[in-house]
């Protein structure tokens, strides 16, 4: 029987050019740009802390590491851990996986590209019960209509598992979502990538070979549920800035409020909360002080 584990470290891979969000990434990270009022970083972030992740790498390339450590610091002030490691250049998202191994620690861990946006009704329940007894490796789905722009899971007529990457035609809606679960099975098929054309080792190809090797776990997210964006443009950051404003005014909440969700699980005190919150007035600050301040002083 295939023993279960529950993982507590997740990456966070935040490097790349950047080149669609130019001039802006010319003085920082595409994933510092905002959405709405938090960064794009605090998306990914949630979903990892909201479902039992405390220890969080983050990934980026050295000019811009240094812009992650100011923002988001040691975690102590949300209680977590943040840990740094910047790349030389960005050479596919497999190269996540041999950057973090020594971070792993041997345990599986989770992946999330710094740019992808996943929440909605039911997130947390899939995310927290793969987390807290994961067996496999594990891929995301979510059915969408733009199969040309993402990695799309089609079935041949055998039955038999494919991702093909940006494929001209298909007939397949399921695209790979950029949140994923591996353990050390993928770290040495990583390890063994050869670079692409792109010049880049690619995560299809990984995924394809632990689905080869039926060592992975697929999970279709409900589509009419969540919401899944790629942050990969200016114009799709203000389109999904849009829509996250209208959610959270819909269902009066904040999604990715990463002090909210610290005070919520318990990871701080409540004095560690207000005494981070005070004296700050942005709209981000603005809301937890009105939702909490009346409970300051109870229980």
């Amino acid at each position: 029987m295939m023993k279960s584990h529950k993982i507590t470290r997740g990456i966070i891979l935040a490097g790349g050019k950047g080149t669609r969000f130019d001039p802006f990434t010319r003085y920082t990270s595409k994933h510092l740009l905002p959405i709405n009022d938090k960064p794009i970083v605090y998306y990914p972030i949630s979903n990892f802390i909201k479902n039992g992740i405390n220890k969080i790498l983050i990934i980026s390339d050295k000019k811009n590491i240094r812009d992650y450590r100011r923002l988001l610091g040691s975690g102590k002030d949300i209680g977590v851990s943040f840990t740094y490691k910047s790349q030389n250049k960005p050479r596919g998202l497999p190269e996540a996986l041999i950057l973090g191994e020594k971070f792993s620690k041997n345990e599986p861990f989770a992946l999330n590209l710094g740019d992808h946006i996943l929440f909605g009704k039911d997130i947390d329940i899939v995310l927290k019960k793969i987390f807290n007894n994961n067996k496999l490796n594990t891929i995301f789905t979510i059915k969408h209509t733009k199969t040309r722009e993402y990695g799309v899971l089609e079935k041949d007529y055998k039955g038999q598992y494919k991702i093909v990457e940006k494929p001209k035609k298909t007939n397949f809606r399921d695209i790979v979502v950029g949140i994923y679960t591996y353990n050390k099975d993928a770290i040495k098929i990583a390890k063994k990538l050869k670079p692409s054309k792109r010049k880049e080792l690619e995560i299809t190809e990984l995924n394809n070979i632990l689905i080869n090797q039926k060592k992975i776990k697929i999970v279709r997210l409900n589509n009419k549920k969540n919401f899944w964006f790629d942050a990969g443009d200016a114009d799709k950051v203000s389109k999904i800035s849009s829509i996250i404003k209208n959610y959270e005014k819909k269902n009066k909440i904040q999604i990715a409020n990463l002090n909210e969700i610290a005070l919520l699980k318990k990871l701080i005190s409540k004095k560690t909360f207000f005494k981070t919150i005070k004296n700050k007035k942005s709209s981000y600050f603005d809301y937890l002080r009105k939702k909490y301040e009346n409970n300051k002083n109870k229980n």
